[in-house]
Order: structure tokens, then sequence, then C-alpha cells
């Protein structure tokens, strides 16, 4: 607290923390604000991205568009919800598939896919712009990241390279 002080970032809810399993899922969102926006985003994008919530980005199509009841539960869902968060959930997703799965949960992943399907039809129109883009191609990438090869509970057949996820349960759990 004393450094969030003296520095005056936004840490968002890191240091409301009440348990450990949660602390990484947060202190990952803030090395996506601190470090990967900072180091592998052009400086535009970045700030966007922090500031901007999925409301922003959406409220000019949102007139332009026939929209159903699944996109109205996703706007009421993702719609406060800051650009920044996502892109960390891509993150999570890009680096430890199932581990982030599991934590994001169903319903998060069913809004990301309604909102690639809302913003897919604006492809390159896009009025805010070139980070606006940037962000719709980082969503189209997540589908992959949910099926993708497996990142836990899997074995590698040393002889032909083979990788075959272990069955598991809903909740994870080896079977």
């Amino acid at each position: 607290r004393t450094e969030q002080t003296r520095t005056g970032e936004n840490l968002g809810k890191l240091l409301e923390i009440s348990n450990y399993s949660e602390f990484p899922w947060e202190h990952f969102q803030q090395l996506v604000i601190f470090r990967f926006f900072r180091s592998e985003w052009p400086k535009a994008f970045a700030e966007d991205f922090e500031k901007l919530t999925i409301s922003d980005i959406v409220s000019s199509l949102h007139e332009k568009a026939a929209l159903t009841v699944d996109h109205e539960r996703m706007f009421n869902y993702l719609g406060e919800v800051r650009v920044a968060e996502v892109v960390a959930d891509w993150f999570r997703l890009r680096m430890g598939r199932e581990i982030s799965v599991l934590r994001m949960g169903q319903e998060r992943q069913e809004m990301y896919r309604l909102l690639i399907d809302f913003l897919t039809p604006f492809q390159g129109t896009f009025e805010r712009g070139k980070s606006v883009q940037a962000f719709h191609t980082l969503l189209q990438m997540m589908p992959k990241y949910w099926s993708d090869l497996p990142s836990l509970n899997f074995s590698i057949n040393l002889a032909n390279g083979l990788i075959t996820p272990e069955q598991t349960t809903s909740s994870g759990e080896l079977i």
C-alpha cells in the first residue's frame, strides 16, 4: 500500500485479495498492465487497453447491429470490464490454458464467444481505430487457446512425440 501511495499506480484488486489462491490470478493482471503492455504493445494500444471498457468499444456498434438476447446478456456481463482485464485473460489462456479455463469459468468463456461473434461483422471498420482492431484480433485467438494442446494433466510419448491429455472431471480432477 505504501508503494501504491508513492507511485499512484492503480493496482486493481491486488491489495484486496483475501487468500493466496487469488493472488497469482490478480498478480498476473498487473503483470499484463505494467510489463506486457509496455514491452509488447505500441504505446497508444497499451494506453487504450488500460482505460477502455468493453462498453466503450461496442457502444457505437451497439446502435448499428440487430442485437440478440445473448448479445444483450453479454453486454450486461462484460460492459464495465476493462479491456486490460480481457487481455490479461488472453495472456492467462496463452500461458496456462486448462488452469485458466477452470479459473475463468464457462460463463465468462461464453461471454467472450458472444463478444467475438458481435464484433466480427465490424472487422476493419472500428471507429476507435487500430487498437480496437488489435483487440478484436486478440479475441479471435481465444477459442484456439481453449481447445489447443493440453497444458495440465497430459503425457508425452517419447518415441513418437504424441501429446495425450489425461482424462479429468469438469473440475480438473484426474480420473
